[in-house]
């Protein structure tokens, strides 16, 4: 294995996957909107193999996208609508942990959902500091907290997504390790839906 010096600043070149076939089957869905639009990106230093002090953030909408063919979450090919996206963040080598979501301004979330008080808490988040724990904790409210029926106003929807080695398909945490080129040494960072839309035919 390649010996890489730790705390180096590099610009690195994310690799984000959002696929179709992600998802457990539901017989009657509806919705079929993977698309990535915005990112809030977090990366965390190793501790012991854990994730330690928040490195680096970053939100931005500057994305390069591709609609193509990609492995899904089993590791079996997924169709047309996968969405690859890659974009930039300034951070340092060495083992990391990479967490990030997506979708979370008004233009591309659901009409429903509060994403201000949602980025508000992903705001609040300092690099430097250990905030992992504040991280898994963020939530996200409705805006009419009485409504007891989501309404899908628009096809669009929240996402999540970790840091996955290439081949191994599973949603534990996983550190990956950046090098000086600006790369990882292997796999992305695959975006799953936060929620889902469901259409019911009765006939």
């Amino acid at each position: 294995n390649e010996t890489v010096e730790e705390g180096v600043p590099v610009t690195l070149k994310l690799d984000f996957v959002s696929t179709s076939k992600d998802t457990h089957t539901i017989v009657t869905k509806g919705g079929d909107n993977h698309d990535i639009n915005d990112l809030y990106i977090f990366i965390f230093s190793s501790d012991n193999g854990k994730p330690g002090v928040l490195k680096n953030k970053l939100y931005t909408t500057n994305l390069e996208k591709e609609y193509t063919e990609v492995a899904n979450d089993k590791g079996e090919n997924a169709s047309s609508t996968s969405t690859r996206v890659t974009t930039p963040i300034q951070t340092t080598t060495g083992e990391s942990f990479i967490f990030a979501f997506a979708n979370i301004s008004e233009a591309f979330a659901p009409a429903e959902y509060n994403v201000e008080a949602l980025k508000g808490q992903l705001d609040a988040l300092e690099p430097g500091t250990k905030c992992f724990d504040d991280l898994m904790n963020v939530s996200i409210s409705l805006k009419a907290p009485e409504a007891t029926v989501l309404q899908r106003v628009t096809d669009l929807y929240l996402m999540a997504g970790l840091y996955q080695k290439t081949g191994e398909y599973t949603r534990g945490l996983t550190p990956c390790m950046i090098n000086r080129s600006g790369t990882l040494s292997e796999g992305n960072i695959r975006m799953y839906r936060l929620d889902a839309r469901v259409d019911f035919k009765i006939k």
